[in-house]
């Protein structure tokens, strides 16, 4: 889905993209995780992927804008 996402900016963050170890409790965020979505680029939505282990409706061909929008309208979407 999101294989080819890329950033420099995680990498020079020192933040590697990594899967959990363990499940995360209920209204869990990532620990480095950006409030401001706006600023969000590919890699921060594949980390959102793996971290909630889902893919928001999110495919390929989308836009970083039609990700952020798609992750977005999952939050206001979802019965938490």
């Amino acid at each position: 889905m999101l294989a080819k996402a890329t950033s420099t900016r995680r990498l020079q963050l020192g933040q590697p993209l990594l899967v959990p170890t363990q499940v995360a409790a209920i209204g869990a965020t990532l620990p480095y995780f950006n409030y401001n979505i706006t600023d969000y680029e590919d890699i921060d939505i594949l980390s959102l992927v793996i971290f909630y282990n889902v893919d928001f409706g999110i495919v390929d061909a989308d836009s970083i804008y039609e990700r952020v929008d798609k992750f977005c309208t999952f939050l206001k979407d979802t019965d938490f």
